[in-house]
């Protein structure tokens, strides 16, 4: 079967315009193509509704096509209930097939998600797809270009490792920079996560923003779904129950955008959900509206122009939320305090919150005096502690010298089986 005419370009260099001719070399040609996509989404954005981007234009007719008799099915790169994402090969080529279950979604919904992609592909930080889609037995299918090193998810090891403060600007930096062109094309992308931030480059100088499933037009009714009950979803968001309707709006990628930087640095979510329900979410509101003047455990590792950056991002109310690039204005702060920016964040931190100030005093105590090999009384135990964790110096001083003088008056005991001195206080 002789494959769709768009294919015979995934060869050439992807910096190519839309229509498949290679750039000219002076750039001109990659310029205006870039200009001309741009005001076409403008233009159809203007008018709110869920076809705002006319459909004619790609692929107005879906063919059949049977991938394993035109391609070599190299692995599958992710999967979920009714989508799978393929790395295939065609001779030399490769590129990434996205198939759908026509189950989980409709033709009309489906060609909007191509169409957003395809058209915002030529900003340099959003993926590349072509103009190529098909049906392949009961799944629509359509291409996109391949990440050689995955997405990002992977690299923070299922949230058990953050990433260095350098690379985490960077992908800072590019996120907001796709943020900021979809949002001036009045389109929100309502799924910014790890998993949907393409890696290209190792060092994360270049990475790519995916996954326009469910990306729709600014201020259109949508409803909320399972899917948007993540825990990176806005508090406006996680409030409501299943099958709500809603108005999207950019101020809940602005949101996600807070989580994924927290993510990045500490390698764990601040919170399960972004609700009062859950205890963690509630001490940071507390603390935001100045009921507590206690800094919530997971952002005791950021500087100051961090944490302002995380209020702004993190606000509550969508309607005091900062844009996407305010971020811009703090990339040249330091985020991290010096004596945690080698440090890498483990989950539980609400489980280190919980346990009580009884139980942390009795396992500072054990490990400050286990060297000493000095048997600890009940009264010795009760210390003075500054900001709950350091020693009152002057009360330790006072019980070391207690310590010296009655080991200097009191005769040697022998007694080969004491490996410890008791002290008494008085």
């Amino acid at each position: 079967m002789t494959l769709p005419k768009p294919f015979s370009f995934v060869s050439r260099n992807i910096s190519e315009t839309r229509d498949g001719n290679p750039n000219n070399g002076n750039g001109s040609s990659s310029d205006k193509s870039f200009l001309a996509s741009r005001n076409s989404i403008r233009r159809r954005s203007a008018s709110v509704n869920s076809t705002s981007v006319t459909m004619s234009k790609v692929c107005p007719v879906l063919k059949e096509l049977a991938i394993p008799e035109e391609f070599e099915i190299i692995k599958t790169l992710c999967e979920g209930t009714f989508t799978k994402v393929l790395l295939v090969k065609k001779q030399t080529d490769r590129l990434v097939l996205k198939v759908i279950a026509q189950e989980s979604t409709c033709r009309e919904n489906f060609l909007q998600e191509v169409s957003y992609n395809y058209f915002l592909s030529p900003h340099p930080n959003i993926v590349k797809s072509f103009n190529v889609s098909f049906i392949w037995e009961d799944c629509y299918v359509f291409a996109m270009e391949q990440a050689p090193f995955g997405n990002l998810y992977k690299f923070l090891k299922n949230g058990s490792v953050c990433l260095p403060e350098s690379q985490v600007k960077l992908i800072a930096n590019q996120v907001a920079s796709a943020l900021e062109f979809m949002h001036s094309m009045k389109l929100v992308h309502r799924d910014v996560k790890p998993e949907n931030v393409l890696v290209f480059k190792q060092n994360f100088t270049q990475i790519k923003l995916c996954d326009f499933g469910s990306t729709k037009p600014e201020k259109m009714l949508v409803s909320k779904t399972m899917e948007t009950s993540a825990s990176s979803c806005a508090p406006e968001i996680c409030q409501l129950v299943v099958h709500e309707n809603y108005y999207t709006h950019s101020s809940a990628d602005v949101w996600q955008v807070g989580i994924l930087l927290f993510v990045c640095l500490t390698g764990s979510e601040p919170w399960d959900r972004a609700d009062i329900s859950d205890p963690g979410f509630t001490e940071y509101t507390d603390w935001l509206r100045r009921k507590s003047l206690r800094v919530p455990e997971p952002f005791l590792a950021f500087t100051p122009r961090l944490i302002r950056l995380l209020k702004r991002l993190l606000e509550p109310k969508s309607k005091k939320r900062c844009e996407i690039r305010e971020i811009y204005k703090y990339l040249e702060d330091d985020w991290l305090c010096k004596m945690h920016r080698s440090y890498s964040f483990k989950r539980g931190a609400l489980e280190r919150k919980s346990s009580s100030s009884t139980s942390r005093s009795r396992s500072t105590n054990n490990a400050s005096f286990r060297k000493r090999s000095i048997r600890i009384t009940p009264d010795d135990s009760k210390v003075n502690r500054k900001n709950g964790e350091d020693f009152d110096k002057r009360f330790v001083q006072q019980r070391i010298g207690r310590w010296v003088l009655e080991a200097a008056t009191t005769p040697p005991v022998d007694d080969a089986n004491t490996s410890t001195i008791s002290v008494e206080t008085k």
